[in-house]
């Protein structure tokens, strides 16, 4: 992270630090943590700050970077600060002041991926090719929304996390965004009807596979010939993106996020218990649960539906 304040290295205890510091933060927060602080030392930024500095910072950047953007560059700042042994510019008064006249004068509605939606799942899961990168994508749009995964964890699976039980199978998530200790929990998925079973499309992708351990999800190159390290986290978006658009949906309006959306929103629309929900998606709060109901599914929960 870059984030150690210099000072008399005793036996080494600077790597030691940096070590421990690191593992303290999931790598995609750490690589956001840098390229926040590369943006605000590029702008001329320095740590330590005053709160004069911060509030020009983000007054700067007010029209040009979202408001969501803003407020994780104004975290990254003050966890330097902290770390570095120094107050936290970021809370004083003058900036967060500054950056709530921001919020109000520039914020916008953050845009949310689209969900797939259980339907537009079958509509393209009848319609994969059987060729290895075709049954690939299958089993990856099959365990993510049946599983409510993040694209991070999705990449992240190996083989040696799915076991097969008389149920159905249970996924091992080793880490997540949210799991900063690293505990792991484990997701059970049942058995589905024919041909849309996450369990079988799963069994079947490991068949093609032939493989005991490492990645379960693996580049596939033309002619069928599959790689052996773990596929992306871009390749999810893009996968979903380009189905998606199979079947004539707007593209552009789903993510990797859409598997997790769709299956929040599908068991919403089905009235499952939210509760049921969160054992599913790791989500701790309603509050989050319901942030996942996008707007056009939210016409099954109108009261006034219910009277005409």
């Amino acid at each position: 992270m870059n984030l150690i304040p210099v000072f008399h290295d005793a036996g080494g205890a600077v790597a030691s630090i940096r070590h421990y510091l690191d593992n303290a933060l999931a790598e995609n927060t750490r690589k956001a943590y840098r390229t926040d602080l590369a943006h605000y030392h590029a702008w001329g930024g320095a740590i330590p700050a005053t709160p004069q500095d911060v509030a020009a910072y983000l007054t700067a950047h007010a029209a040009s970077l979202s408001i969501a953007t803003l407020q994780r560059r104004l975290v990254s700042i003050g966890k330097a600060h902290v770390i570095a042994g120094h107050a936290s510019p970021a809370q004083s008064e003058l900036v967060r002041l500054t950056f709530r006249g921001i919020r109000r004068t520039e914020g916008k509605p953050q845009r949310r991926a689209a969900a797939l939606l259980k339907d537009d799942l079958l509509a393209i899961l009848r319609q994969m090719p059987a060729t290895p990168k075709g049954i690939r994508d299958k089993a990856v749009l099959a365990i993510g929304f049946a599983a409510g995964l993040r694209r991070s964890e999705i990449v992240g699976l190996d083989i040696a996390d799915i076991a097969f039980v008389p149920q159905g199978m249970t996924i091992t998530l080793r880490q997540s965004k949210t799991d900063r200790l690293r505990e792991g929990r484990t997701i059970a998925v049942p058995f589905g009807r024919a041909f849309i079973c996450p369990v079988q499309i799963i069994r079947q992708w490991l068949d093609l596979l032939a493989e005991t351990e490492g990645p379960l999800f693996r580049p596939c190159a033309k002619g069928g010939r599959i790689g052996s390290q773990h596929l992306s986290d871009k390749a999810i978006g893009d996968l979903v993106k380009h189905y998606a658009g199979r079947i004539g949906l707007d593209a552009e309006a789903f993510s990797s996020h859409s598997l997790r959306a769709g299956l929040v929103s599908s068991c919403a629309m089905a009235g499952v218990a939210s509760w049921i929900i969160k054992r599913t998606t790791g989500h701790r709060s309603e509050e989050m649960v319901q942030r996942y109901i996008r707007p056009v599914e939210a016409f099954s929960f109108n009261a006034s539906g219910f009277l005409f």
